[in-house]
């Protein structure tokens, strides 16, 4: 038993505090009783989930173990978890507006007849062979163009024909073809020979064309002191393994020369030009104003359509033929003309354009192409036109 001896004071003081040390020591042994629990304490007191006390160890994460080693344990690797890609939505792509100016793509344009130089305007199509008589005739397609032919006769030749103005049809020369508007025709002939009736080659008669100084209707025509003519024929030439074989019928000659035009130009003349289409078929005339460069008054026929034959193409369209009408206003550019308005007064719309060039040694003549496109109310949808003429300055007809 053990013995505790008081302070004296204490001692003095022992009746008053007796109860307050028998508490004290009542706790004391009871803390002193649950100081060390029995194993089985600690089995059966849950620290967590179903892991006791007695499971529970700093060498273990009990149930966390299978995520992760434990924290005094050997460092066993994790799991690498196979790639997802991007978790995240991709972001929009965001559309910025292109403030850089674009420079418009200009349109392609048609070289011009040279100042007096040869030049002509007219019309090809496809050659059609043998047609059943007793089947619908369908035309073919009439397109629009433009050649400028290269004198290779030799300089002597050439230079007498310049001097006297007679027999300006080269010997031998070489055409360079534009398309007008559509349609597709040899851009480079080579060079062609002239026998006296017709220019071609001797490689089986392609590119048979003829020349003639016949007038353009009965009565109005084409003297020798103006250097203009029909041109006319086969042409026929070969593009990678096909034969392609085209009628052309046109007006070509030596264009006025630029100190003439110069002079009309200064004279502020007005000059009334009147002729016909290829076949005659249709009256043409021209009222230019030279001084302002301007065609003021164009007409073919009387303005709106006389008699007109339409007819289906090879390929669905409508080619007019005969007396169409209407009328063009346009500018006059060196020794060439274009217009800049067609019109007719019959039409529900009507577009295209007339062009061509003044011939001789003061512009006695004015030939070129039409190539307009026309749809009337009561009438055909889309009909077009295409047509070479030739006018000439009233005073020079005969």
């Amino acid at each position: 038993m053990t013995t505790i001896r008081l302070h004296p004071l204490v001692a003095a003081c022992a009746p008053v505090f007796a109860p307050v040390f028998a508490a004290v020591c009542a706790s004391v042994c009871a803390t002193q009783a649950h100081a060390a629990p029995s194993q089985a304490d600690l089995e059966r007191t849950r620290l967590y989930g179903e892991v006791s006390i007695a499971q529970d160890s700093v060498n273990s994460w009990g149930v966390w173990e299978q995520f992760e080693p434990p924290a005094a344990g050997p460092n066993t690797p994790v799991v690498t978890l196979a790639p997802r890609g991007d978790l995240y939505r991709p972001l929009g792509t965001v559309n910025t507006i292109n403030t850089t100016p674009v420079t418009p793509t200009p349109p392609v344009a048609v070289p011009l007849c040279a100042s007096g130089a040869l030049c002509g305007f007219g019309v090809f199509a496809a050659t059609q062979g043998e047609r059943d008589p007793s089947a619908p005739y369908v035309a073919s397609d009439r397109f629009a163009f433009m050649t400028q032919p290269v004198n290779l006769t030799d300089a002597a030749r050439a230079q007498a024909a310049v001097l006297i103005r007679v027999n300006w049809e080269p010997g031998r020369m070489q055409m360079f073809n534009t398309a007008l508007n559509g349609g597709s025709i040899e851009a480079d002939s080579g060079q062609m020979f002239n026998d006296g009736a017709y220019y071609g080659y001797d490689n089986g008669g392609s590119r048979i064309l003829y020349t003639s100084r016949k007038g353009a209707d009965d009565g109005t025509g084409i003297t020798n002191v103006v250097e203009v003519a029909r041109l006319s024929g086969v042409y026929k030439y070969v593009t990678g393994e096909t034969t392609v074989s085209q009628d052309i019928f046109a007006f070509w000659g030596v264009t006025t020369p630029a100190a003439a035009m110069d002079t009309l130009n200064r004279s502020n003349v007005q000059v009334n030009y009147q002729g016909r289409n290829y076949d005659g078929s249709q009256t043409v005339s021209m009222t230019v104003d030279f001084g302002q460069g301007k065609i003021t008054a164009g007409q073919f026929g009387s303005g709106v359509d006389g008699k007109v034959i339409a007819t289906p193409t090879t390929t669905g369209g409508t080619q007019l033929a005969g007396q169409v009408g209407f009328t063009f206003t346009g500018d006059v550019v060196g020794s060439t003309f274009r217009s800049t308005s067609v019109q007719a007064a019959d039409a529900r719309s009507i577009s295209g354009s007339v062009q061509g060039a003044f011939f001789g040694s003061n512009a006695q003549a004015a030939a070129g192409v039409a190539d307009v496109v026309k749809t009337k109310a009561d009438g055909y949808t889309n009909g077009k036109y295409t047509d070479a003429f030739i006018t000439y300055r009233q005073e020079q007809a005969r």
